[in-house]
């Protein structure tokens, strides 16, 4: 299924589309903590982590409040990451 009417490069409610050639603006945000800015293109989840040396089993990540899985694409301008601890 295509969709003629919409451009591959054009961002709609602030979601990337996954065909994107040229490079997006995204914020990561860690809750109660830093905030990241990297420009995205085919990135997943785990490689934005690996950026800022954060382990995917440290963190929730978050895209409108709903969980996603580390190895999605980040399809957002903005994700926030939830830290979470764990003991043995």
């Amino acid at each position: 299924m295509t969709f003629p009417h919409l451009k591959p490069l054009e961002i709609r409610h602030g979601k990337i589309l996954l065909n994107s050639i040229l490079s997006v603006k995204a914020t990561f945000s860690i809750i109660g903590d830093e905030s990241y800015e990297f420009n995205v293109t085919n990135e997943t989840y785990a490689d934005i982590l690996n950026k800022i040396n954060m382990s995917p089993n440290a963190v929730v990540i978050l895209v409108d409040g709903i969980p996603v899985p580390y190895d999605s694409p980040v399809v957002s301008s903005h994700s926030e990451f939830l830290k979470v601890l764990s003991g043995g």
